[in-house]
C-alpha cells in the first residue's frame, strides 16, 4: 500500500504554504507536509544539475521530467499516512507552460484530491514584490491571471485522470483563517477516507 495524498497547488504567491503552515499551527487536522520543490531540489542537487530552487524551471524539460519522477518516486515510499504535497500545478519556463503533473507522475503519486488555492492577481503581485525569500520573475496582473487560468484547466485534467475533486480555495488578503478551515475540511475528508 502506499502514501495517502492530497496535492495543494497555486501559483507562486497564491500562498499555499502559508495556509498549509497555518493549519499546522491550528493543529486541529494532523497531516504530514511535503514541498515537492525541496525534495526536487534535493535530487537536482544531487545530480548537480542545480544549486537552487529558482533554477530548476529554467532546466531543460527533459531534465525537469526526470526530476519529477524521481520525486515522485521518493514521496510514494513514505508509507500509509495522510500526505500534503505542496505543489506547482503548472510551471511557467522559457519554453512555455509545462504541466505539474505529466501522466507518469500522477500515476505515481495517485493523489485522492487536489486542493487549488487561489488569490487575486493584484494581491499576489503586491505578494511577490514583497517576498525577499526568491528571485521570482517579475509578472503583472494580467500575466497572473493567466497562469491561474493554466492552473484550472491543469487540475481538472488531472483530477479526470485520476478520478480525484479539485477544490478551490480563496486565499484573500487579512482572510487566512478563512483559507485554512476551508482546507481543514478537506484534509478530515482525505484522512477519514472520504476520496480514494
Amino acid at each position: 500500500m502506499h502514501s495517502r495524498l492530497i496535492l495543494a497547488t497555486g501559483v507562486p504567491g497564491a500562498g499555499v504554504s502559508t495556509v498549509l503552515k497555518t493549519i499546522e499551527k491550528r493543529g486541529k487536522v494532523k497531516f504530514n507536509y511535503l514541498n515537492f520543490g525541496d525534495i526536487m531540489l534535493k535530487v537536482g542537487k544531487q545530480r548537480e544539475y542545480v544549486e537552487s530552487r529558482d533554477q530548476i524551471r529554467r532546466l531543460p524539460v527533459r531534465k525537469q521530467k526526470e526530476l519529477q519522477l524521481l520525486t515522485a518516486v521518493e514521496i510514494q515510499e513514505k508509507g500509509e499516512q495522510l500526505y500534503v504535497v505542496d505543489t506547482h500545478c503548472t510551471i511557467k519556463t522559457p519554453e512555455g507552460y509545462f504541466p505539474g503533473f505529466p501522466r507518469t507522475i500522477l500515476e505515481q503519486l495517485d493523489p485522492v484530491a487536489i486542493v487549488l488555492v487561489e488569490a487575486d492577481a493584484d494581491e499576489i503581485a503586491k505578494r511577490r514584490s514583497t517576498d525577499t525569500t526568491r528571485k521570482r520573475d517579475a509578472e503583472d496582473a494580467e500575466t497572473i491571471r493567466e497562469h491561474q487560468a493554466m492552473n484550472r484547466s491543469a487540475a481538472m485534467s488531472y483530477a479526470a485522470f485520476i478520478g480525484s475533486p479539485v477544490l478551490i480555495i480563496q486565499n484573500r488578503n487579512n482572510k487566512l483563517d478563512e483559507a485554512a478551515e476551508a482546507v481543514e475540511k478537506i484534509f478530515e475528508a482525505a484522512g477519514l477516507g472520504k476520496w480514494g
